[in-house]
C-alpha cells in the first residue's frame, strides 16, 4: 500500500471482480450466515475525539468476526477480497458490519469518529480497507487532525476505500436504504 506513504485515503471501484462481488453478497445476505448483535458500534468514543462538537449517534448493529487478533475466527471466509493485498501483510482484523435502517434519521449525522485499534497496534504499522458490499446511503466519514469533516465516502457495490491507521473516521446507519453492509480489514504491513 505504496500510495499510503502520500495519501491519508484513497478509494478504488472495481478492484473485486462481479463474481466475487456476487459471491461475498450472497454469503453476508443469506438467512444462515451468523451476526452478532453489537449494542453500540465505538467502546469508549471519548478516547478518540476531542471535540463535543460532532453530530454523532450510537446505535446497535452487527458484526461477523472473520479474523480476530491475527486469528482465524469463523468457519465462513471471504478469502477471495484478501487476494488484493500484498502476501507480505497480514490480516489483523476482518470483520463484516451491518448497520440497519434508522427511520427517520438525519443522513448528515454519524457514528463516534474512532482510530480503529487505536490501543492495540502503532498507528502507522498497519492500514485499514473497507469493502462496501452493498449500494447504501450511509457514508463512511473521514476527518482531519482538527476533527473536521474533510471526506464523506459513499458506499457503492464493489467499492474499496483504503485509509492509513491513523484516520479519524466514522461510518453512519442508512437513511433511506435497508441495511449498510460492510467488510472492515485492518491489516499489519509485512
Amino acid at each position: 500500500m505504496d500510495r499510503l506513504k502520500n495519501e491519508n485515503y484513497f478509494v478504488e471501484d472495481n478492484l473485486i471482480g462481479k463474481e466475487i462481488q456476487d459471491k461475498i453478497e450472497k454469503l453476508l445476505l443469506d438467512e444462515n450466515f451468523p451476526w452478532f448483535f453489537n449494542p453500540v458500534t465505538v467502546a469508549k468514543p471519548d478516547r478518540f475525539i476531542k471535540s463535543k462538537e460532532h453530530n454523532s449517534y450510537d446505535k446497535e448493529f452487527f458484526t461477523h468476526m472473520f479474523v480476530k487478533d491475527g486469528e482465524i475466527n469463523s468457519s465462513y471466509n471471504v478469502r477471495e477480497l484478501m487476494s488484493i493485498f500484498p502476501s507480505k501483510d497480514r490480516l489483523y482484523r476482518v470483520k463484516a458490519n451491518l448497520m440497519l435502517q434508522d427511520k427517520g434519521g438525519d443522513p448528515n449525522k454519524y457514528s463516534p469518529p474512532h482510530i480503529d485499534l487505536l490501543d492495540i497496534l502503532p498507528s502507522k504499522s498497519y492500514y485499514v480497507v473497507l469493502y462496501y458490499v452493498i449500494d447504501s446511503d450511509s457514508d463512511t466519514f473521514i476527518f482531519d487532525e482538527n476533527e473536521s469533516i474533510v471526506d464523506r465516502i459513499k458506499p457503492k457495490r464493489g467499492r474499496l476505500l483504503f485509509m492509513r491507521g491513523d484516520v479519524l473516521h466514522a461510518g453512519a446507519h442508512p437513511v433511506k436504504f435497508d441495511k449498510r453492509l460492510v467488510i472492515n480489514m485492518d491489516i499489519q504491513y509485512g
